[in-house]
């Protein structure tokens, strides 16, 4: 045991300084009780520290079970969350109108005047078909 709290080991020889050979066997007896009386105080107050570290450790036991739950709670619910944006199904995308599926415009201009001028396209391309076969048909007739 520590010396500071005026204990002495069993080996250790007795005080020499406290004992003194005028001392009576009644003296000796008184000091020893006083001497044992400390150490059952000693002994209570070690039981008493020890009495609050046990239930600060079990409070703190306690605390950590706690948080630990949490932890697991929390755990569960963004796995849940993340599972339920994951199995969701897919939104359905909407239908087009077909004109745009089977007519693709790559002209940016607005679809009335695109209208407008493929109509006036096929029908100079009609002239000019109509115009080269009748040169041909001139240049046949006068070859012949």
């Amino acid at each position: 045991m520590p010396r500071h709290l005026g204990f002495t080991s069993v080996t250790s020889t007795p005080m020499t300084s406290n004992a003194t050979p005028s001392m009576s066997h009644s003296d000796i007896e008184q000091k020893m009780i006083d001497t044992f009386e400390m150490l059952q105080q000693q002994s209570q107050m070690l039981e008493k520290h020890q009495l609050m570290l046990a239930n600060d450790l079990s409070r703190a036991q306690e605390e950590m079970a706690i948080f630990w739950g949490y932890v697991r709670q929390r755990d569960k619910a963004i796995k849940k969350a993340l599972q339920k944006n994951f199995t969701k199904p897919m939104p359905t995308f909407p239908i087009f109108p077909k004109e745009f599926l089977l007519e693709p415009n790559d002209d940016d201009e607005d679809g009335e005047e695109a209208t407008a001028e493929k109509n006036t396209k096929k029908k100079k391309t009609e002239k000019i078909k109509k115009l080269n076969l009748y040169i041909l048909n001139l240049i046949k007739t006068t070859l012949m």
